[in-house]
């Protein structure tokens, strides 16, 4: 069987005849079956995330980094362990593998506009891109600077980043590669 879409029209050469209709109800119930999977749960996004989302969204497009980054099931403020910024829970349980991450409050509401963001792919780094904590250090300009945002404590990057712009796009660089 061959399936193709062109530019003029949708056109399926098969080697016995199918209906169109009956395509169709085949394509109804593949999605019928993936959507009521059991355990199945729609991603809940807190809606305060998304400019930030988009943001880093911005900068992996930048990078010729294409699709959704977040791929995690949830993005919700509560509370952290040992009273981190944020978290991220990765678990398999019965309905499959699960990433949420958890951002706390008061840090989030006490940190800059950079520091949200760099906060939040920090997390996105560990649940999404399975990124570990990267305690390098480098010297930037004549400063020692931590070297990823992978740091743990990423205040400390947003802190020297927040007026240098070759500095957040070296961050922004080494996040998105291997």
């Amino acid at each position: 069987m061959v399936v193709g879409l062109t530019r003029h029209a949708y056109h399926v050469s098969i080697d016995r005849e199918v209906s169109m209709s009956k395509w169709i109800l085949i394509i109804i119930a593949m999605v019928g079956v993936v959507g009521c999977a059991p355990g199945y749960k729609e991603p809940v996004i807190d809606s305060t995330f998304s400019p930030y989302l988009d943001l880093i969204q911005d900068q992996a497009n930048t990078r010729g980094i294409y699709g959704n980054l977040t791929m995690v099931s949830s993005i919700e403020f509560g509370s952290t362990p040992k009273g981190l910024a944020g978290y991220c829970y990765r678990k398999v349980d019965t309905q499959g593998y699960t990433r949420e991450i958890t951002i706390d409050r008061e840090a989030w509401d006490n940190g800059s506009e950079l520091y949200r963001v760099f906060l939040l792919a920090h997390e996105i780094g560990h649940c999404a891109l399975d990124k570990s904590h990267n305690e390098t250090m480098m010297v930037f300009k004549g400063v020692t600077v931590p070297a990823s945002l992978m740091v743990p404590g990423t205040i400390y990057a947003a802190r020297f980043a927040q007026f240098d712009v070759d500095l957040q796009a070296h961050y922004w660089n080494q996040f998105f590669t291997k």
